[in-house]
């Protein structure tokens, strides 16, 4: 079976960070795995654990440094399911997506300050804006 997995496709400008979590993983305390995806990017995701349902995912959105802690809203999402992430501005994230749901928003604390300077380099992430040149 494997370690439970989904697809994060990322339609917006900025980079993005998602923690996995099991689905068993009613404390969320401890995450399972980081990704940053870059803007346009696809990625699958994985949690350590199969499971027939799927897995939890975390879409960052905003950190808190003096006590390291990582702001998240959360989904569930099933095997093998997309969630489309298309817009993203602090806490107001909109995503699509079949067999995914909503779960609210948490934050967690990231012990490894490594860890935590990979989430804040892509939440401080400013994209290059490029413009058509102006006709006269």
């Amino acid at each position: 079976m494997g370690a439970a997995h989904s697809m994060i496709v990322n339609k917006t400008h900025k980079k993005i960070c998602i923690l996995t979590f099991n689905n068993a993983d009613l404390l969320y305390h401890y995450y399972c795995k980081m990704y940053v995806l870059e803007p346009g990017e696809t990625k699958t995701v994985e949690a350590a654990l199969s499971d027939p349902y799927g897995l939890k995912i975390a879409i960052v959105y905003d950190a808190a440094p003096e006590g390291q802690y990582l702001l998240y809203q959360r989904w569930q999402v099933k095997n093998e399911s997309v969630l489309t992430i298309t817009y993203m501005n602090g806490g107001d994230i909109s995503t699509f997506g079949d067999d995914t749901v909503s779960m609210g928003k948490d934050k967690i604390k990231e012990s490894d300050s490594s860890a935590f300077a990979v989430a804040i380099e892509a939440l401080t992430y400013q994209s290059p804006v490029t413009r058509a040149a102006i006709r006269k």
